[in-house]
């Protein structure tokens, strides 16, 4: 009789190294993960944002070769070191209060590039060019001697997010900066002439901010006789006052 002999299979090898993969690919898309989210809510420039956690990502990985051939103990010690510098790094009030307020000045750039913010706001601002005659009088000038405003002159819909909002006025431009320190960022309108005619003034809206290409936001086509009405500039002085 003929006996067929069992095949044994050895445990490990192949589907260890499989394992020890999983871990590689788990640090990279957990790195690559919260680099990204790191990206989106902060706003930091995307070189800056691959650069830093590229390093994290190859120091990470680093780790988990290294402490795969050392003793559990000292596996543990080695990673807890790596970690508590990450901590360190990020968690330490310096990078905090960075990180807090670049949230908080890119969830109010996507705010301001809402339609239903930047309509109305360019709207008031073109009103106000069309209405410098009656503005200039009324409104302080600034070092370059242009017309000034702030407070209840900055359009509704941008006072909610930044109470340091201010701008000038001219009669064929105007400007809103927000932000502040480092960065600064907020609307440009200006004067398309070559579109205007006699009857009808066309605005351009532009959004700006520091160190990047302005973005058009909206055409404006408005009566070239439209002005603030007395009642207007009463309610906006009153609210200034």
């Amino acid at each position: 009789m003929q006996f067929i002999r069992p095949i044994c299979v050895k445990k490990g090898g192949h589907g260890m190294s499989v394992v020890k993969e999983k871990r590689e690919i788990i640090v990279i898309a957990a790195t690559a993960s919260i680099g990204f989210l790191f990206y989106y809510f902060t706003g930091f420039h995307p070189v800056v944002c691959v650069m830093l956690f590229g390093f994290i990502m190859g120091i990470s990985v680093s780790v988990v070769h290294v402490t795969r051939r050392m003793s559990k103990k000292w596996g543990l010690i080695i990673s807890a070191v790596w970690f508590s510098f990450l901590a360190l790094l990020f968690l330490n009030p310096a990078s905090l209060v960075v990180i807090g307020m670049s949230i908080q000045v890119t969830q109010s750039e996507r705010y301001i590039c809402k339609p239903d913010v930047y309509t109305p706001s360019g709207e008031t601002l073109a009103l106000y060019c069309q209405s410098y005659p009656l503005l200039q009088p009324l409104l302080p000038t600034n070092y370059y001697d242009q017309t000034y405003i702030d407070g209840a002159w900055i359009p509704e819909k941008l006072n909610i997010i930044h109470h340091g909002a201010h701008g000038t006025i001219q009669k064929d431009s105007a400007y809103i900066e927000m932000g502040g320190g480092f960065h600064h960022y907020g609307y440009r309108l200006s004067l398309d002439t070559q579109a205007s005619s006699a009857g009808t003034n066309v605005w351009q809206l532009f959004m700006y901010r520091e160190e990047s290409p302005d973005r058009h936001l909206l055409t404006i086509h408005m009566d070239a006789t439209r002005r603030l009405t007395t009642d207007e500039l009463r309610l906006r002085i009153r609210m200034d006052g």
